[in-house]
């Protein structure tokens, strides 16, 4: 299993984005809470190149491999969103 997991992130790691989420790694270098952060998300199956972004607060990271998510806090419309 740790080989698919290493084959997995070597190949979604085309721009270097897994460096963040390494425990190891400098505060400086690691995405933290308190980080500001914006996500963009593609959406394949809209007509053209559908794209979205959401920038939020992040508040809280669970780094497990190839399972690590992260949860993004902001203000839309005057109500909390978390995505």
């Amino acid at each position: 299993m740790k080989v698919i997991e290493r084959e997995s992130i070597s190949r979604a790691n085309v721009d270097g984005r897994s460096d963040l989420f390494i425990r190891r790694a400098a505060p400086r270098d690691r995405l933290c809470a308190g980080d500001i952060v914006t996500v963009e998300t593609k959406n394949s199956m809209a007509e053209g190149a559908a794209t979205s972004s959401f920038t939020g607060v992040c508040i809280a990271i669970y780094r497990r491999g190839i399972d690590t998510s992260f949860i993004l806090r902001n203000l839309v419309q005057k109500v909390g969103v978390e995505m």
